[in-house]
Formats: C-alpha cells, structure tokens, sequence
C-alpha cells in the first residue's frame, strides 16, 4: 500500500505541555472516550453500516499480543542483522526449538483465537474484516501469499478481455497492474476462521502500535476491543470514498486509493459525487453529533447504494488521499470547502513504481505468463533465490506456518531433509508433532499442505560444537553437497 494509505495516526502539531509529555495528545486519540472509536459511532448508524460484532479485549490479553509481537519482531531483527547465511538459519532454527512466548501467553491467545473464531463462523459463508477500535491490520496485507494469487487472477481476466486486441501497451498494464494490487491488498483482509483473524492481528504493526499507546493512556484498563465486521461482497476497492465533514458540512470527497486510476469514475464522478453527499446529508449527519470528522463510503457496482465504512480522525491523522494536507489551497478546501470531488483522470506516473517491493517485479513477470519464480522469497537453507527483491525461489517453495517469522526452503532442500530437520527441531509441547508447512507448487497457486517432509541427509541433527577450536568438520560438513555447496556461502546484509 502506499505511504498514505499505510500512514500511521499521530498527534496533531498542537504543542503540549512538559509536564504531560505527550500523555494529553495520546489520550486524544488512543482514549476510551474518544468519539471516532467505532464502539461509540456504530450503534448510531448501524442500519447504514457493515453489521458488527463487537470483543472485549483484557488487558493481559493486550500484553500477550504485544508481548508475541515484540518477540517475532525481535527474532527478525536478530536474523536480518546476520551478514552470512549460517548465523540466520541457526537463529531460525534456535527460533524454532524455543516458543517465542511462554505457555501462559499461548492459552491466552487460543481463547482470542477461538472468540473470533465463533464470531465470524456467525456470518456464515460471508466471512469478516477485523479491525481494532481504532485501526485495522491491512498492513499485513502485502506479507500474504495469497496477494500473488489474487494479482494474478485480476491481471488474467484483463488479458482474456482484452486477447483480441492483442498484447496490452505499457500504460494499460501498469493501470491494470496497480487495480491488481489494490484489488488484492484488500481481499487478503477477508477472513473466514480466527487463526487467519490471528495471522492479521499479531503480524500487524498498526494492531501493535495501537495497543501499545491505549495501554498507555488507559491505566486502569485498556479497554480495547476488535470489532469484526461482516464481509460485504458488493464493496469493491475501486469505487471506496474518504469524504471530509466540518460543522456538519462535507467539505470534500476524494477516491480512496490514490495509486490507481478507473475510467468507470472518471466517467461517473457526477452521480458519485450526488450519491454520496445525498447518503451522508439524508442518513449520517443526522445521527453523528460530532461536528467534525472523516468518513469513507462505498458506492456498489450500479451506483444504487451507498454503505458507510467508517468514521475516522481528522486530517492529518486521517490520509487525505488526492488532497495534500500540507498544501494550503487544499487545507482549506478540506477546511471550509467550497466541496469538491476529486478522481485521477489517468495513471500519476510513480503509482506502479510506488508499489511495496518485490510488486512491480512480480507483476511484470506476469506479463510473460506464468512465472516459475517465487520474487520476493529466498531459501533459508541454502540461500537459492537471494537477493530475494529481484530474484527468488524457483519452481517449489516450501513455507513453514508456525514458525514467528518467515521460514522457507527451495524443494532441493526439502528433498535434502532439511524439512524433517525443522520439524523434528521444533517438536515442544505446543508443537508436539513440530511444525507444519505448505507448499506453494507455483507463484499463482494458491498454498496446500505439504503433508510430511521427505528424510535425506540433512536431516540429521548433529550434537553440539565442542568448544575447542579443532578445525576438523562435523559428521553433517561432511555430507554436503553441491547443491548446499554451491549457495552456502552467499553474504546476506
């Protein structure tokens, strides 16, 4: 996602008080009484709004989440800090013999787990988005795999409409190419059990974040909760509004997702524009007391019907999308109006390029069908497909799902019997038949079980160094092969 739309909320440039230091400006905006929390505005608009269920978040279990965060966060540091290959996969493995976070933590998060999980089995076939009370975890987006799968199913679908006229130009491609990306940023956020719920939350900088700073400004209890909101398949990205409301007036409206640019609203700002200022005027502003705040709208297909998204902050907490909050005409504007509806009218030059890395690679490999490399993913044990940004695994990758940081090995490895070396490593009590992995047969598939990893000699756990300085190698140096002799050595910085 962009910079804007991944932006975090921070204080305004109010200045504060010494004494307070920053404690009043977290208390705006992280505290139990403020009005933009989605418990305080939903009730109010629940019949114009995505049907919510509401949890209840205790403060250990707060502490848990961020205590699971900063350990992964921890050991991905730990590994990225090493210059060389054997020092990373030894903290991989010491990673997975260890867990991250005591037995207490872990039951913890299993009842949130199974909570969530009641919760959106609740909606049936439709499934759920999860949110926190301030924010949602969509920064996690773009760590899912299903991201290339759903990238290349979009960009698919434009060539089989477009096969006729023949191969696409550059310009439609990337238009094509970042419509893909939203598109997918948004459905990896559909959630359909609590352990991909889970996933989202404690792999989420923004949930840990927002935890963090309510647990400061909230002393007695932090009082937060996850709002789980059902699923609606008629919202699509591409017709998402953020729209900016003072002394009750909307002020402005602009599309959400600044990096992509559809000829449908160019051709329709008029009747987006009507609907949305007729939804809000006829529907929200007769419910919110609150004089001043941002809300984003979805329009479906037919523009026949407006659903409200939610209620945030005020700029610049809130991204102002094709407004620029720092450029005094459009402050203004925001401010007092005269309103105005913004659209992009063709592609902004950098949208492909301002893409989070390895996209535009991925993408682009797209265009010459379908691709045997996995961009983006390196192989943990032997290095194959490093620097992982421009070049990748090829043909199968293997992923472990339990590990708290990403762990994956090339199928060379995994016939090598490193598979069976992880899975025997991490046998614990939480794991007591170790780890599981998946098996992702090509870029655009979507991941399977790998069901139980071949034995090779790799797969033998050599007892630990002596401490002598002898310089005679092990039983394991010595079953080598050219294959892990070949990528061993590769500097990773």
């Amino acid at each position: 996602m962009s910079e804007e739309e991944n932006k975090e909320i921070n204080p305004s440039n109010e200045k504060v008080n010494d004494d307070d230091s920053g404690m009043e400006e977290l208390r705006k905006y992280f505290g139990t009484e403020d009005p933009y929390r989605i418990e305080h505005w939903y009730p109010k608009i629940r019949e114009y709004t995505f049907e919510t269920i509401f949890l209840n978040v205790n403060t250990e279990t707060c502490r848990a989440i961020t205590k699971y965060a900063e350990s992964a966060r921890l050991i991905r540091q730990s590994i990225n800090f090493q210059s060389n290959l054997e020092d990373r996969l030894f903290i991989h493995e010491e990673a997975a013999k260890y867990l991250p976070v005591s037995k207490e933590i872990f039951e913890l998060l299993d009842t949130l787990e199974n909570q969530l999980d009641n919760a959106i089995k609740s909606f049936g076939e439709d499934g759920a988005f999860v949110k926190l009370s301030t924010r949602s975890p969509k920064d996690t987006a773009i760590q899912l795999h299903n991201m290339h799968v759903f990238i290349a199913e979009s960009l698919r679908k434009d060539m089989d409409c477009r096969e006729k006229e023949g191969p696409m130009e550059d310009k439609e491609w990337y238009r094509c190419g970042v419509s893909a990306f939203v598109d997918a940023c948004c459905k990896v956020l559909h959630v359909r059990n609590g352990r991909e719920a889970m996933f989202l939350i404690l792999h989420s900088d923004r949930v840990y974040s927002d935890i963090t700073r309510m647990e400061l400004t909230n002393t007695k209890d932090s009082k937060v909760q996850i709002a789980i909101r059902r699923w609606d398949s008629r919202v699509v990205p591409a017709l998402e509004f953020r729209s900016f409301v003072y002394n009750h007036t909307m002020t402005a409206c602009t599309q959400y997702y600044k990096l992509r640019y559809d000829p449908f609203i160019v051709e329709h700002r008029k009747e987006i524009s009507e609907a949305i200022l007729n939804f809000h005027d006829q529907y929200i502003k007769p419910r919110i007391e609150i004089p001043n705040y941002t809300v984003d709208f979805a329009v479906s297909a037919d523009l026949k019907n407006v659903i409200c998204v939610e209620l945030n902050n005020l700029p610049p907490s809130a991204g102002t999308a094709l407004f620029k909050w720092d450029n005094l005409e459009d402050r203004t504007i925001i401010e007092k109006g005269p309103y105005q509806f913004r659209c992009n009218t063709s592609l902004p030059e950098t949208s492909f390029n301002d893409m989070n890395n390895p996209y535009p690679t991925f993408i682009n490999s797209l265009r010459k069908g379908i691709p045997e490399v996995h961009i983006g993913f390196s192989c943990d044990c032997c290095g194959a497909g490093y620097p992982p940004e421009t070049n990748g695994i090829h043909g199968e990758r293997y992923q472990c799902i339990d590990c708290p940081c990403s762990f994956d090995m090339c199928s060379e490895c995994w016939k090598l019997g490193w598979g069976v070396r992880h899975v025997t490593i991490s046998k614990n009590e939480r794991y007591p038949t170790g780890h599981k992995f998946l098996v992702i047969r090509s870029p655009i598939t979507p991941s399977v079980d790998a069901g139980e990893p071949p034995i090779g000699p790799k797969s033998v756990i050599p007892s630990p160094k002596p401490k002598s300085k002898s310089k005679s190698k092990s039983k394991l140096k010595k079953m080598e092969n050219e294959h892990y002799d070949n990528n061993k050595n590769c500097s990773i910085s």
